[in-house]
């Protein structure tokens, strides 16, 4: 099985470069619908969990900017997705205490609670559909690493 079947293609890609593109992107949509079910179950989108895991990781407050730069999908309208947090109370704006021109965004309990229970029903899901040992998801998030820095390095 590979992706010229799984995309239903009979003629084989240009070259390897193609076949990697299109073999992530797919490959990223399929782990996006096997998460959808549960982003609907916690009533949060993909986008919203991301900002909530960011918060998580930080273990302090954190800017609109900050948070907009550490995401996955980048031009995502974070603000929107802020206030829909804040609206669910699973995050909380404050003033910044140093610029008053600032909002703090920090994770409210409910917050950790709902990224918790979200992330143990995941770590199921994740056991079903990812059929690769310890030392292939290292090698796997190794490989994905590097194809990122090589951009970097061409510039």
């Amino acid at each position: 099985m590979g992706i010229l079947k799984d995309i239903k293609q009979t003629v084989e890609f240009a070259d390897k470069r193609d076949e990697v593109i299109v073999n992530i992107r797919f490959t990223n949509n399929y782990i996006n619908m096997k998460c959808n079910p549960m982003y609907k179950q916690h009533d949060i989108t993909h986008q919203q969990y991301n900002i909530l895991r960011i918060l998580k990781g930080s273990k302090e407050s954190l800017s609109s900017a900050q948070i907009k730069n550490r995401m996955i999908e980048q031009k995502s309208d974070v603000s929107r997705l802020i206030d829909r947090l804040v609206t669910k109370e699973l995050i909380t704006k404050t003033s910044c205490h140093k610029d008053q021109r600032k909002v703090d965004i920090s994770i409210t309990e409910s917050g950790l609670s709902t990224i918790h229970q979200f992330d143990k029903h995941t770590s199921e899901k994740v056991k079903q559909c990812i059929n690769l040992s310890v030392a292939e998801m290292t090698e796997l998030s190794r490989l994905l690493d590097k194809l990122r820095r090589s951009e970097d390095q061409d510039h």
